[in-house]
C-alpha cells in the first residue's frame, strides 16, 4: 500500500470516527434530555388516573444514519468500542421499539399501574442509553485523542421564546442593513 493510500484510509477512518461520535453525542443528549423533561412517576401516575384514555406523547427522534450506512467501516475501531457501539444502537432501538408499543390500541386496556410500568421502562432503558452513550464518547476521545472530540454545546442553541425573538430581530437587523448598503 502506498504512502497516499495509507494516508487516505485513515482519514476516512477519522471522518468516521468524527461523524459517529457526533451521532452518538446528539442521541446521548436527546436521552438525557427525554429524562430531565419526564415527569416524575408519581405525577405520570396521577395524569394516567384522572384521564384514563392519556396516551403519553413520547417522540422517538434518535439518529442512526451514519452507524447504519457505515457498518462495513467500524471495523477499524477497538473491540471495546465497537462492542459499546453495538450496545448503544441496541438500545436506542429498543427503545423505539417500546415506544411503538406505548402507542399501540392495547396500551390503553392496560390498567393503570402496567401503563405507568411501559412509560418507566422506557425511561429506565435511555437512563441505561445516556450512561452507555456517555462511556462510549469517553473512550472515543481516548481512542481517536488525535482528533480532539469534544461534545457539542446545545445549550447555546435552547433558547428560550424571549432569546429567539432577540436573536430573529437581531438577524433582521443585519440584513436590513445589508441590503441597504447594497
Amino acid at each position: 500500500m502506498t504512502i497516499g493510500r495509507r494516508h487516505g484510509k485513515k482519514t476516512a477512518q477519522d471522518n468516521l470516527a468524527r461523524a459517529l461520535y457526533a451521532e452518538i453525542d446528539f442521541n446521548t443528549c436527546d436521552m438525557d434530555i427525554f429524562l430531565e423533561r419526564s415527569p416524575p412517576l408519581s405525577e405520570l401516575r396521577q395524569k394516567l388516573e384522572d384521564d384514563c384514555k392519556l396516551v403519553p406523547h413520547i417522540t422517538d427522534a434518535r439518529h442512526t444514519e451514519i452507524y447504519r450506512a457505515h457498518l462495513n467501516g467500524i471495523h477499524s475501531i477497538s473491540d471495546q468500542t465497537l462492542q459499546q457501539c453495538v450496545q448503544f444502537y441496541g438500545l436506542l432501538e429498543k427503545i423505539w421499539v417500546q415506544i411503538e408499543g406505548v402507542n399501540y390500541p392495547s396500551y390503553r386496556t392496560l390498567s393503570l399501574e402496567g401503563r405507568c410500568n411501559a412509560v418507566d421502562v422506557i425511561k429506565r432503558t435511555a437512563r441505561t442509553a445516556s450512561v452507555c452513550g456517555a462511556a462510549l464518547l469517553r473512550d472515543f476521545e481516548k481512542e481517536y485523542a488525535s482528533l480532539n472530540l469534544t461534545r457539542f454545546d446545545r445549550e447555546k442553541f435552547d433558547l428560550s421564546d424571549d432569546e429567539l425573538g432577540v436573536k430573529k430581530k437581531s438577524i433582521g437587523d443585519k440584513l436590513d442593513a445589508k441590503r441597504m448598503g447594497q
